[in-house]
């Protein structure tokens, strides 16, 4: 019998799966286990809501979309400490602020990655990737 995994979607996921394109639910169905998200995804999402030009109907359907989802992992000082020691670590690495603490959420939380960002996350070490 599989275990059953724990997963985080990425910002680079999620907007698909919220604009339903590309059959992005195709490709995550075969994925069983819970379907979680940073509390930093959520503020990247917001951030491209607010620079819509339909502010209000990409709002709802981001809020209805997020209600789906089992859980909304937020940034505590357990995940500050890991992203600081990732940063010290990979100082030489030009990998973006949020995307290091999202994978710290991941690492701290135990969750496998979900995301079409091959260029970042692959470099984090101890992150483990779908």
């Amino acid at each position: 019998m599989a275990a059953f995994m724990n997963y985080l979607l990425d910002t680079s996921i999620l907007i698909p799966l919220i604009r339903d394109k590309d059959g992005a639910y195709d490709h995550l169905s075969h994925i069983k286990g819970r379907r979680t998200t940073s509390s930093i995804c959520v503020a990247e999402l917001y951030h491209g809501v607010f620079r819509s030009e339909q502010r209000d109907k990409n709002k709802v359907k981001l809020e209805d979309f997020l209600e789906e989802l089992d859980d909304i992992i937020p940034f505590s000082q357990k995940e500050a400490v890991i992203f600081g020691k990732l940063k010290a670590v990979m100082k030489r690495e030009l990998i973006p602020d949020m995307d290091l603490q999202i994978a710290a959420t991941c690492i701290v939380n135990d969750l496998i990655l979900v995301t079409a960002d091959t260029r970042h996350f692959p470099k984090v070490p101890g992150l483990k990737l779908y």
